[in-house]
């Protein structure tokens, strides 16, 4: 798959079907985010996989999923992530290494996708226990989770301008609203004022 249409076919997936991911491509999501770029290759990130059913089941208490989706929601547990994969800080006096978890994550979700896995960055994570139960030293901080598996939900991306939530209809389609591009893009200068 090409990077633009992986781009374009990704989406945050909440629901899976619960087939293992092979090993070996999750070493090639992680390697993708290995030779990511990185502020003054610094190259602070290490990355742990967590693909076992013990593992997973103890990963996914700490997670929100959803916060737009009332009443709270979770997936059930047939429908959980097969794999995560936390993304660590080993230099946690870089001022630069958000920008990198951030380039990382792209490319964590854009491999997966190019493999035809799908993916959800986690943002409400409780770090304390996750890092506990990865056995993180304090040294050590946390940046993200990311959900990695096969889609068991249909997405549709949306126009809006006004909104940002996403919703479920009756069929249980998620429905993602999205700024249209003129919204967003500026020739040359800022002019919106």
């Amino acid at each position: 798959m090409e990077v633009l249409e992986c781009i374009n076919k990704r989406n945050s997936i909440r629901r899976f079907v619960q087939d293992q991911i092979e090993d070996k491509n999750l070493q090639t999501i992680i390697d993708a985010a290995r030779i990511a770029p990185s502020a003054a290759n610094l190259q602070p990130l290490e990355y742990i996989i967590i693909n076992k059913q013990e593992q997973c089941a103890s990963i996914f208490p700490n997670i929100g999923w959803a916060g737009y989706i009332k009443p709270i929601w979770k997936p059930e547990k047939h429908e959980r992530p097969t794999a995560y994969v936390a993304i660590i800080n080993t230099q946690p006096k870089n001022s630069y290494v958000d920008l990198d978890v951030g380039i990382a994550m792209a490319y964590i979700v854009l491999s997966a996708k190019s493999l035809e896995l799908d993916s959800c960055i986690l943002c409400k994570i409780n770090k304390k226990e996750l890092k506990h139960i990865l056995k993180i030293p304090d040294f050590i901080e946390l940046k993200a989770l990311i959900a990695l598996g096969k889609r068991n939900e249909t997405v549709q991306r949306e126009e809006n301008i006004n909104e940002v939530k996403y919703w479920r209809d009756k069929k249980e389609i998620l429905h993602v609203p999205k700024k249209p591009l003129s919204s967003i893009i500026h020739e040359q200068f800022y002019n919106k004022i």
